[in-house]
């Protein structure tokens, strides 16, 4: 049921309170320290409410401006650039790993098939690297496309570490599929995305950047070891995984800045830019190009994605048959927070669920 905007407009109110109550409620509920959510249209935000501090036991409070860590929903984001790339013809759907990296030596026959829809469906066979990658790139000071190719060579002179065709969850091919944008378009995956993808569908102005935010905003939190839940600052190598993971999960952003990418999901005039992104490889595959894909009880078919770096978590919904979206975003990062994410998500897609149906 497509929401038409005047029935948005009485559903979504933005003096009604029902979202700002309800994470105020969920904020006590699950002892959190603080939550941004956001409901938007193809054009933007319609509703958006925050909740609690910036950092457990200081006063400043979180603002619906502030910037927040997305973790692995970076993932559609890197996908939907290499989108825009094919359309501007300077990448092709179906390329396999040897069309996109010529160059590298000795690369095991087994990749020889894998295309670049296999590594952003998760479906390549990349597996992943152990802690020593995490531990050696967190204090790599090489270029970041220079760490992105010694990876991407590492693991494709090598065979796959897992079965190819069946889906195993890989943040090392989203360094593959990103060092490749950065073999198309001869710079950084960073520099990619600020110069191709923002001038569509993001926020530009400060709304995004990556690792933690930096200076007065949300500190990511995560349980430490007999001290409960704690900040842990704002210092990269402290609260984010290594930059060179950049494509599968190191972008942080504004409510505006993440809405102004994920509207681009709901927009008819994007159509044929998203429709490859959100078409599962196989009819009973529930992970596309970037995006997970499930069955609303409420909204009919929809995508979303959950991230979380450990120390914060980011959640996304999108419902295009309703014309909707919703954008979650917790200052923390353990299990809890994880659990934490699926309740109050959905809890605002039922209340939303419940007005539509009062209407």
């Amino acid at each position: 049921m497509l929401i038409t905007s005047q029935l948005q407009a009485e559903v979504l109110d933005s003096d009604d309170p029902w979202l700002a109550e309800l994470l105020d409620q969920a904020l006590d509920q699950h002892e959190m320290p603080g939550l941004a959510a956001a409901i938007l249209d193809k054009n933007g935000i319609v509703l958006t409410a925050v909740a609690g501090v910036r950092e457990r036991g200081q006063p400043a409070q979180v603002t619906t401006s502030d910037r927040w860590h997305l973790g692995s929903c970076t993932k559609a984001m890197t996908a939907m650039l290499y989108a825009d790339l094919v359309r501007q013809g300077k990448a092709e759907w179906g390329a396999t790993l040897p069309e996109l990296f010529p160059t590298i030596d000795a690369m095991d026959p087994a990749w020889q098939t894998v295309t670049i829809e296999d590594l952003f469906s998760h479906r390549a066979g990349v597996g992943n690297l152990g802690i020593s990658w995490f531990l050696a790139y967190n204090r790599d000071k090489r270029p970041l496309s220079e760490q992105r190719a010694a990876t991407t060579q590492q693991l494709l002179r090598k065979p796959p570490r897992a079965e190819y065709g069946s889906f195993e969850y890989s943040n090392f091919g989203y360094i593959i599929a990103g060092h490749a944008i950065e073999q198309i378009t001869g710079v950084t995956w960073e520099q990619s995305l600020e110069e191709h993808l923002p001038g569509q569908l993001m926020e530009r102005d400060g709304e995004f950047g990556y690792g933690p935010p930096q200076g007065e905003q949300p500190i990511g939190h995560r349980r430490l070891l007999f001290f409960g839940t704690g900040a842990v600052g704002q210092r990269v190598d402290k609260a984010d995984n290594p930059p060179a993971l950049g494509p599968a999960g190191t972008v942080h952003a504004s409510l505006a800045g993440w809405a102004g990418f994920v509207r681009g999901f709901l927009d008819p005039e994007l159509a044929a830019l998203t429709k490859h992104l959100t078409t599962p490889p196989t009819p009973d595959a529930d992970y596309a190009l970037g995006w997970g894909m499930y069955e609303s009880d409420h909204f009919g078919q929809a995508i979303g994605h959950s991230g979380s770096n450990t120390f914060w978590v980011a959640r996304v919904d999108v419902f295009p048959d309703a014309g909707l979206a919703v954008l979650l975003n917790i200052n923390e990062g353990d299990k809890k927070a994880l659990e934490a994410s699926q309740t109050i998500g959905n809890a605002i897609i039922e209340a939303l669920a419940a007005r539509v149906k009062q209407q």
